[in-house]
């Protein structure tokens, strides 16, 4: 059984929804890695991130810094070291190395952590989303 990571809605309707997009292309890898399709599952996700890069962290990072966001330089940095994580997995795969479990550990710890906590904040400065 695949387990859906949490995460929460910040209340910023576009995000929400990229961010749902995101967990689901999670679960659908987790689904093909326990099914013994890891290369396959893993081409898949790397492609999935890099179209979500483009569209998301640069949609994200446009908002925030209309908003005038005052930790936009470091919700950037947070970023820059999501996208060469991903280029790094898209390497060793193309190395013929075996990448399913760390690239899973990654995408769900970078859901939890960035989403559920860096993201969380921005949404706390910008008033729609107010609890703890």
């Amino acid at each position: 059984m695949v387990s859906r990571p949490n995460f929460p809605i910040l209340g910023i309707p576009e995000i929400d929804d990229q961010h749902r997009e995101l967990v689901d292309a999670f679960v659908r890898f987790e689904s093909w890695l326990k099914k013994g399709q890891g290369f396959s599952a893993a081409l898949d996700a790397i492609t999935m991130l890099q179209g979500y890069i483009e569209r998301h962290l640069r949609y994200e990072e446009e908002m925030l810094r209309s908003r005038g966001y005052p930790k936009l330089d470091e919700h950037i940095r947070h970023h820059q070291i999501f996208m060469d994580k991903v280029d790094g997995f898209f390497q060793k795969l193309l190395d013929g190395e075996d990448v399913g479990a760390e690239l899973c550990d990654f995408m769900r710890h970078w859901i939890a952590q960035h989403i559920g906590s860096e993201d969380v904040e921005y949404a706390r400065f910008m008033g729609t989303r107010s609890d703890a």
